[in-house]
């Protein structure tokens, strides 16, 4: 897993529950996760993306560097992502912490965004992958519908659906997943000391 800690916020995008998105130069954003309670959780969610992108390229953010540390930042570094303008103002109206009732934000609940939302996302849960779908993390991006953050993967769920589905991928996925549930087994025994 290549790490690029030196890559540098240069202007502040937006925050989450979770972490701080900042532009950095040449095209990246780097994501610094806000908790340093877990020393496993930028390796875990930059394995977990890259599972998910091997399965559903088109619809989730692949991570392409993750660095974890318990005295400095915790980061996660993907390339810009070219979002609709319908998730640019809803991440606007959640920045500026007026919520998601305005005009402009209904339509991330219009009923057919919804559809292709939860349709998505319930394809991607039945092949081991649990999404975050609220507006704030979902977007169209080239006309596809696109998460940006995978919560929990079900390794044995996503074995299955790769043996039916994507048996080319079969030994990428493996290795992935072996990593994966390395630092899991890393983090439970951190946890349970």
């Amino acid at each position: 897993m290549p790490v690029l800690p030196s890559i540098r916020r240069e202007k502040f995008l937006f925050e989450g529950a979770d972490g701080r998105i900042y532009l950095a130069r040449d095209g990246y954003v780097v994501k610094e996760l806000l908790s340093r309670a877990d020393p496993f959780a930028a390796r875990r969610d930059y394995w977990a993306h890259r599972i998910a992108h091997e399965l559903f390229p088109g619809n989730v953010l692949r991570f392409h560097a993750a660095s974890d540390s318990a005295t400095e930042r915790s980061v996660l570094i993907s390339k810009k992502i070219e979002v609709d303008e319908d998730h640019l103002h809803t991440l606007d109206a959640y920045k500026k912490g007026h919520g998601l009732n305005c005009a402009g934000c209904k339509k991330a609940f219009d009923p057919a965004r919804t559809a292709l939302r939860e349709k998505t996302a319930q394809a991607m849960k039945n092949a081991g992958l649990i999404v975050d779908s609220y507006p704030t993390n979902f977007a169209i991006v080239e006309g596809k519908p696109f998460f940006f953050e995978v919560n929990e993967i079900d390794p044995d769920k996503v074995r299955a659906y790769v043996a039916g589905n994507l048996p080319e991928s079969r030994e990428r996925v493996e290795k992935m997943l072996a990593r994966y549930e390395k630092l899991y087994e890393q983090m439970m025994k951190h946890f349970l000391k």
